[in-house]
């Protein structure tokens, strides 16, 4: 398109190439086998900056400062990462010993980082005289000024030197004309010193240049104006976000405009539904702003009605909150709330200090379920021989409450999994808490699966029958169309043994009928279980003496494509076993018993190994999903190897298999089923049917 001889708007289509692909990412070696300092600082930035999964950084820049400990780089990372944690004077030590090396000599750092990071770890330890010297020294650098002017602004703000705080904020915004931090701080400042009109063009230029939706841009244009319609417009904000509350008292904390933050949070309460919804972090920011006021009553009421507000959907995320939090507990040593607020905070960044705190918050009030759950978990993940049981013991304080958690339930019911807790236990702990149970899926699950594995299908059939599940990716842990057909399954072998097939043979065909309620993911694989419905069908019209309809259900199940299955790596692949293995069943009774012993040998000898080489593991991983891990493995195993076992007809080491199949995991149900069956109906259990 052209105008005036002048082409405005071109298009040629883009020629797609195929070129070479890139070369993968591989990963990094163990720190001691990396060569030098400076690839070892690298490696952890890298991983840093990537936010990989399962690779920590620390170790890296640990190895470095090994070899180097005075390596200005690597000390410089470790602070950040402490300073991340919230272990402020660990971090200050890391960046002075950093800025040595940097300023020898009197030497002007040309990379300003430490010193930036040195004022932020001196402000948090509310030593800000060295701070302000800090950003000082950090202002000279291009790359800090922005950074560095906007603390010094805040520092200026606490010091009452509004002047300096004006000047610093200016400073800060010509080196970030972007810096939504700065922008607001310098309004804040205009509107201090009465130049109200000033303040609100910036508010409006600010809206317009960096972020119309800033929360803390929001309450300075109500405190600027007093405007309703502004007033409005932040009430509601905080009504529907109150975290954004939160996080502007914490602003104005930092920047030691107390009034300020009083005023936006007394507005949050207004906003609040109801005085319930209020959360304990309001007050406790209520209280530390009234201190710094200098009124200790108002201090007084908020501390205390922080520690009675309810706990329920509480869960601090800022630095700032760490001295708030603080403060609740010195000011009120009988306050367990703070304590259990300040230990979820620093659960992942300081695990033991976290652990202390609850533990403290526990002895104060033993009646509070979850923090003896927060115990648990912690307790759960530690590498110590008595670590499950201590845990165990605090999920059933938690669960003996007079209104317990449901997801408390599941909690429990997964660490007497874990340790070998009998499934009638289990059962009969959910059995009596059915009421808190069925208030979640993930429970209901558990509920079921026990049910169907004590035998009782039917129970679980109904539960499943009258409830709509949500089901999601890792949400809920329950597979919902596995244990439709294995309770379906289940039912009709007990009633194929009490004589019973026409009864039996609609449960199996109903197996893989599955209601909507249910809301079934296909994640059984290719083929699903489809072989193994197919032979028990054979089994049913076999019963009820229609030996063409059992042979036209034998000759399905032998024809499906089933994907390969030759490594047990958990239920999915242990599932796919089985169903070569009913496939290699219904072989038999078609009379293709060669093709049939083929997979049966298969199956034991895959399953031998698997279950001696997880058995023989030097030394059983330390986390419970871990440990579970091995010992599913090895349950795998036993269990593939007693279904080669008994489909050639070796009952007696088939026994022994299934037998230390329970052992290593007491709720397999393909052991314990495979069982129960050789004492109750061995003709049903057998594949090949004794002479």
């Amino acid at each position: 398109i052209a105008v005036e001889g002048r082409e405005l708007v071109a298009y040629t289509p883009a020629r797609m190439e195929r070129g070479p692909m890139p070369p993968a990412v591989e990963p990094p070696p163990p720190p001691e086998e990396i060569r030098t300092v400076e690839e070892l600082f690298l490696t952890g930035q890298r991983i840093d900056q990537f936010h990989h999964p399962t690779l920590d950084p620390e170790p890296y820049w640990e190895e470095a400062l090994r070899r180097d400990p005075g390596d200005t780089r690597a000390n410089n990372a470790v602070g950040i990462l402490a300073l991340r944690r919230g272990l402020f004077q660990e971090a200050e030590e890391r960046f002075r010993k950093a800025l040595e090396r940097l300023t020898a000599d009197y030497t002007a750092p040309k990379d300003a980082e430490p010193l930036y990071y040195l004022g932020v770890a001196l402000k948090a330890q509310e030593r800000n005289a060295e701070a302000f010297d800090a950003f000082s020294r950090a202002a000279w650098s291009a790359q800090w000024r922005d950074a560095a002017h906007f603390s010094l602004a805040e520092l200026s703000v606490q010091n009452g030197n509004l002047a300096a705080a004006l000047s610093h904020a200016e400073r800060s915004i010509e080196a970030n004309a972007l810096n939504i931090r700065a922008l607001n701080l310098q309004a804040a400042v205009l509107r201090h010193l009465g130049r109200v009109s000033e303040a609100l063009r910036l508010l409006e230029e600010a809206s317009h240049r960096a972020d119309p939706l800033d929360v803390r841009l929001m309450a300075e244009r109500w405190l600027a104006s007093g405007d309703p319609g502004t007033h409005d417009a932040l009430l509601a904000t905080l009504r529907d976000h109150p975290a954004t509350g939160l996080e502007t008292a914490a602003e104005y904390l930092s920047a030691g405009l107390w009034e300020d933050g009083v005023a936006v949070l007394e507005e949050m309460i207004a906003a609040a539904p109801d005085e319930s919804r209020v959360s304990p972090m309001v007050h406790y920011y209520l209280a530390v702003f009234a201190e710094k006021l200098g009124d200790a009553q108002a201090a007084s009421e908020h501390f205390r009605l922080g520690m009675q507000m309810p706990p329920d959907y509480v869960f601090p995320f800022q630095h700032e909150a760490i001295a708030v939090l603080r403060r609740a507990t010195e000011v009120n040593p009988e306050d367990a709330r703070a304590r259990y607020y300040l230990g979820n905070l620093l659960f992942d960044w300081q695990p033991e200090e976290a652990v202390r705190l609850w533990e403290e918050s526990a002895t104060l009030d033993p009646s509070f379920p979850i923090v003896h759950r927060n115990l648990a978990v912690a307790l759960s993940e530690q590498d110590e021989e008595q670590a499950l049981a201590k845990a165990i013991r605090r999920l059933e304080t938690a669960v003996a409450v007079r209104k317990p958690y449901p997801l408390h339930f599941v909690e429990l019911d997964r660490l007497y999994q874990i340790t070998g807790t009998p499934p009638e236990t289990r059962l009969g702990m959910l059995d009596r808490n059915h009421a808190s149970v069925i208030q979640r899926d993930d429970a209901t699950g558990r509920l079921i699966d026990l049910q169907i594995l004590m035998g009782n299908p039917a129970e679980a059939i109904e539960l499943m029958s009258t409830r709509v599940f949500d089901i999601w990716e890792q949400g809920v842990g329950f597979n919902s169309g596995r244990a439709w057909t294995d309770a379906h399954l289940l039912r009709g072998r007990q009633l194929l043994e009490g004589g019973r097939p026409r009864e039996a043979l609609e449960d199996f065909e109903g197996a893989l009928r599955f209601p909507p309620s249910l809301r079934v993911q296909d994640n059984e694989g290719p083929a699903g279980r489809q072989a193994e419905v197919s032979y028990w069908i054979g089994m049913a019209r076999e019963a009820l003496s229609d030996a063409a309809g059992a042979r036209e259900a034998w000759q399905g199940a032998s024809a499906i494509q089933l994907p390969p299955w030759r490594r047990v790596g958990g239920s999915f692949w242990e599932g796919r076993a089985v169903q070569h293995y009913h496939q290699a069943m219904a072989m038999v009774r078609l009379g293709r018993d060669q093709e049939g012993e083929v997979i049966f040998h298969e199956l034991q000898g895959t399953g031998k190994a698997t279950s001696a080489t997880w058995a023989t593991e030097a030394r059983p991983s330390s986390s419970v999903g871990q440990r579970r891990t091995r010992l599913n493995r090895i349950a795998s195993g036993h269990y593939l190897a007693g279904l080669g076992h008994l489909g050639l007809g070796e009952t007696h080491e088939a026994r022994s298999r299934f037998e230390q199949a329970l052992e290593a995991q007491p709720d397999h149900l393909g052991a314990r089923t495979a069982l129960g069956a050789l004492e109750i109906a061995p003709h049903l259990a057998l594949v090949t049917v004794p002479p």
